[in-house]
């Protein structure tokens, strides 16, 4: 499990347990004390692969891209340097309009890939032909032809393109400031709006040092009031 996601986790379960401990202070007038591991945390999360660790004695491995329940399933190669699409097709509906959004060539039409437990099991092939058909559009153009016709896809964003997305702009999401060093730099902007404390940012990171002076003559300095 990846150290971000265990760390989401047990967070949520630590969320859930204070809340617990809150509610029974304000029954009782008494604390708890919490005790709680973060792999302990994780593992009931991981119900099927445990399962068909136990049952088939398989053992979980990485899979990339691709998907279980899905196929296909992953982030194809597209018109353009270093320019991908996710595509995701997930039941019989989908993959049909799949095919018909790419003008259904003869290989769609084999039986390797009529259902998806042949599409699994052919998946290398089927990834291939699929990115044969991407490398002709941009991620953009494959894009909108999926959505056209229902298929779940996304570009696969790099850095210039987040910067150009309209919602992201739209929501002034890149606030850019005066660094004493770097000189003008994007800084991320809260992703939440609050009414009526929005949380702007209106100072790019301190160098070095650089607010000793307000710390320890102004905040440190001034008596505490009892």
């Amino acid at each position: 499990m990846n150290t971000a996601y265990a760390d989401f986790i047990s967070l949520w379960y630590l969320i859930v347990n204070l809340i617990g401990a809150l509610l029974y202070r304000r029954k009782t007038g008494k604390g708890l004390y919490l005790d709680q591991a973060q792999t302990e945390a994780g593992i009931t999360f991981l119900g099927p692969a445990i399962l068909d660790y136990v049952v088939n004695g398989r053992v979980a491995t990485r899979v990339g891209n691709r998907d279980p329940y899905m196929a296909p399933h992953g982030c194809y190669r597209c018109l353009g340097p270093d320019r991908w699409c996710a595509i995701a097709v997930s039941n019989d509906e989908e993959w049909e309009a799949f095919c018909r959004a790419i003008g259904q060539p003869d290989w769609t039409k084999d039986s390797r890939f009529a259902t998806l437990l042949a599409r699994k099991e052919n998946e290398g092939e089927l990834d291939r032909l699929v990115e044969e058909w991407t490398t002709n559009y941009t991620p953009e153009e494959v894009m909108f032809i999926m959505q056209a016709s229902a298929v779940p896809a996304g570009v696969v964003q790099n850095c210039q393109d987040l910067f150009e997305d309209p919602q992201v702009k739209h929501g002034e999401h890149f606030r850019i400031l005066q660094h004493k060093v770097i000189g003008p730099h994007a800084y991320n902007a809260p992703s939440y709006r609050l009414s009526k404390t929005p949380c702007n940012i209106w100072k790019a990171a301190p160098t070095l040092g650089e607010d000793n002076d307000y710390v320890y003559k102004e905040i440190l300095a001034t008596p505490t009031k009892r």
